[in-house]
């Protein structure tokens, strides 16, 4: 004959939240999850560089390198930025991004001297 089989008592299992950070401000600019906002990818080898439209989804002020922004791309990827490559427009992307390339160049030009 057959055992009868049990019914299983399963426990609830617990999920664990994060207290991650809503909001940074980087000097005049606060930056918070759900903002939408354009940047240029500096890693790109293509000649002329296209803005990008994104949302913001975390914020990360003690990023080794510099305050970043990670953010869900319009065409899908997520990735993270720095920052200060983050605009309100096409235009101020552009403008924060040609801003990064020459304090790139500073301290490219300071590190040869030395």
């Amino acid at each position: 004959m057959k055992k009868k089989a049990k019914a299983v008592k399963r426990k609830k299992s617990v999920v664990k939240k994060d207290d991650r950070l809503q909001e940074m401000t980087v000097g005049k600019q606060t930056y918070t999850i759900g903002d939408v906002g354009w940047f240029i990818n500096e890693h790109t080898l293509l000649k002329r560089h296209r803005p990008v439209k994104c949302e913001v989804t975390g914020v990360y002020p003690k990023d080794n390198i510099e305050p970043a922004l990670g953010v869900r791309e319009y065409e899908g990827q997520h990735r993270a930025i720095r920052a200060r490559l983050l605009g309100a427009s096409k235009e101020a992307a552009q403008d924060n991004y040609a801003a990064f390339i020459k304090s790139e160049e500073k301290k490219n030009k300071k590190r040869k001297k030395k």
